[in-house]
């Protein structure tokens, strides 16, 4: 007969308490969370303030004006841009000042 020695007997003991430990921590989160799921669903969502929508649509009005003068600003550049002659960079070289 093979000799066991006595932490093997341990440790078959504390194997099976272990793992009641861990299932009923494991249990006891699960209803913890279940809890936090029903009280989450149970709150009512807050109401919106009376003047929310009026201001949203207000904010909504600035930055359609905001971004209509932006476009004028990019149709004006460009439109100066294509005026300008197209110059090639070999035409005119501009001067580099040298130190003296």
């Amino acid at each position: 007969m093979i000799p066991i020695s006595e932490e093997f007997y341990y440790f078959l003991l504390a194997l099976p308490v272990g793992s009641f430990i861990l299932g009923a921590l494991w249990m006891r989160g699960h209803i913890y969370a279940q809890r936090l799921r029903a009280k989450a669903e149970a709150t009512p969502l807050p109401l919106q303030s009376p003047g929310l929508e009026t201001q949203l649509l207000d904010a909504l009005d600035s930055v359609q004006v905001q971004l209509a003068e932006l476009a004028e600003r990019q149709d004006f550049t460009e439109r100066i841009l294509t005026r300008q002659p197209k110059r090639s960079r070999m035409d005119t070289p501009t001067p580099v000042p040298t130190p003296i």
